[in-house]
């Protein structure tokens, strides 16, 4: 049997990326995790955020390589 295929890579989002969404108060790790889940659309990451800040402290990153 061949092997299964790769998963993709995770997306890196770029800094400015990640500071659109820490100017809001937010970590950079909530931002890297919201910005994945929204397609690197920082104002969707950040509604991602409010809508979901009850379980964000639950949320961990995959380091980023």
């Amino acid at each position: 049997c061949p092997p299964p295929p790769a998963l993709p890579p995770m997306p890196v989002p770029t800094s400015e990326q990640i500071e659109a969404v820490t100017m809001m108060g937010f970590s950079d790790e909530w931002a890297v995790v919201a910005l994945r889940k929204c397609n690197m659309d920082a104002d969707r990451a950040v509604d991602f955020i409010l809508e979901n800040i009850t379980e964000m402290d639950q949320v961990t990153v995959e380091p980023i390589r």
